[in-house]
């Protein structure tokens, strides 16, 4: 065995294995360059990165990371890796978008030891003008990146903490484009007559409000006839690459228990015998773990 290679235990009881390899001194320092790898899961993929990283040095390839020149996407994918283990996949999914529809496109090319306050004002006025509501967040991720720079001593300080944020300059209108009762029932009575299915998801939002998320989240089992309730405790998100997949609610109030009235629940009823009409046909039968509005290819996870 590689003396150089090193088997631990993680804090979750996990066997890992890391290396250390000494590249040698800072000339300007006076500081020990070493190269530290660690969370292999085996003996073989240490070995592999290590003399991977032995044959750099020899060949004189190898460049510390402190004395890269990293552009801002070479930052931002290093720390995309910390930040993906820290929220939910939805949120990872919406950064992703963030980074590539708006960030990356004033920022991705830009080497970060260059970066000025001008050029990071500038940035930030381009998202103002895109998507003023919406901006602020660019300008926290791109924040966030450069702070991360900071962390690992590649980046002295962040230049985008100093920027001027714009103001909004908008009076808040009141929303009042929403179906009166008479145009709701209108519409209503039309979806019931183009197809059950879209009329039962309308009517249940309308009567419920519920999110739409959480409607799709539904199955038979949620649903309480005796009692005239529905539970509340999933939601449909979307993930990577658009996939979709249940997740709990946002928030505590997110889980709770729908009173429902009659009207609705007997319109649920008859859907409940038309899906089972359907499965039967289809070889199948319905159950208490089925969704109430499957789709078409059983995409949720």
């Amino acid at each position: 065995m590689n003396n150089d290679i090193k088997e631990y235990t993680t804090p979750s009881g996990e066997k890992r294995y890391k290396f250390l390899i000494y590249v040698g001194k800072d000339e300007t320092t006076g500081q020990t360059i070493q190269i530290k790898k660690q969370g292999f899961k085996t003996q073989e993929q240490a070995l592999e990165s290590y003399f991977k990283y032995q044959l750099k040095v020899v060949k004189g390839e190898y460049v510390p990371l402190s004395k890269r020149r990293l552009h801002f996407e070479d930052l931002y994918k290093m720390w995309l890796k910390v930040y993906k283990n820290t929220v939910k996949e939805s949120t990872y999914a919406t950064t992703v978008r963030y980074f590539d529809d708006h960030i990356l496109k004033e920022l991705g090319n830009e080497y970060i030891d260059k970066l000025t306050v001008l050029k990071c004002q500038q940035a930030v006025n381009v998202w103002f003008n895109d998507a003023p509501h919406t901006y602020k967040r660019f300008l926290r991720y791109a924040s966030n990146v450069l702070n991360y720079g900071v962390d690992i001593e590649v980046l002295k300080k962040n230049p985008m903490s100093k920027v001027i944020r714009p103001k909004l300059n908008e009076k808040q209108k009141p929303f009042t484009d929403f179906y009166s009762k008479e145009e709701l029932n209108e519409f209503l009575k039309d979806a019931k007559e183009y197809n059950f299915r879209y009329f039962m998801f309308f009517r249940l939002l309308a009567y419920s409000g519920m999110r739409k998320g959480e409607c799709l989240a539904l199955k038979w089992s949620d649903i309480d006839f005796e009692k005239q309730t529905i539970s509340i405790n999933k939601t449909v998100t979307t993930g990577v690459d658009n996939r979709l997949y249940l997740s709990n609610g946002k928030t505590k109030n997110s889980v709770r228990v729908l009173d429902m009235d009659s009207e609705t629940m007997n319109y649920l009823s008859q859907w409940n015998s038309k899906q089972k009409n359907n499965l039967i046909q289809l070889g199948t039968i319905l159950n208490q773990y089925n969704f109430i509005f499957p789709t078409i290819n059983s995409g949720i996870t």
